[in-house]
C-alpha cells in the first residue's frame, strides 16, 4: 500500500541564522498527501509521531561520522570532506517502508550522552 511511490523533501534547518542540519526525506506518497501541510512545516519524524492511529512495525536510526558531500557542505557552510554526523532513519508499517531520512549535522552541534548503568 505505502511503497508504490515516495515524496522527496530536502530541507536546511537553521537556528538564529546558523544552518545546523541538511536533510533529505522520502515519505510514502499517500502518507505525505494525507498530511502535506504538516510535513511541509515541521520535521517529518515529529509529524509521524503525531499521526493518530499510525502503528509503526519498525523504526531505526543509525549515526555515522562521514565527510560532507558537495551539496550538504555548501548548505552548511563547510568544506567538502569536513566531518559531519550522518543520521539515517527509517520507519515501516506492516513491513512497508513509509519513511527514510538522511540528515547531516556538523559535528560541532552533536552531543551524545549515554547512561552506562542502564
Amino acid at each position: 500500500q505505502y511503497a508504490q511511490a515516495y515524496q522527496h523533501l530536502c530541507r536546511l534547518h537553521v537556528k538564529d541564522g546558523v544552518p545546523y542540519c541538511f536533510s533529505e526525506v522520502f515519505l510514502a506518497e499517500p502518507l505525505f498527501k494525507a498530511h502535506k501541510k504538516e510535513f511541509t512545516r515541521s520535521a517529518a519524524a515529529s509529524v509521524l509521531a503525531r499521526i493518530p492511529g499510525l502503528k509503526l512495525s519498525e523504526a531505526r536510526q543509525k549515526i555515522t561520522i562521514i565527510g560532507a558531500g558537495f551539496t550538504s557542505a555548501q548548505s552548511l557552510n563547510l568544506n567538502v570532506g569536513d566531518s559531519v554526523a550522518e543520521v539515517r532513519r527509517y520507519a515501516c508499517v506492516d513491513q512497508s517502508l513509509i519513511y527514510f531520512a538522511r540528515l547531516e549535522f556538523p559535528t560541532k552541534f552533536v552531543k551524545l550522552e549515554f547512561d552506562l548503568l542502564a
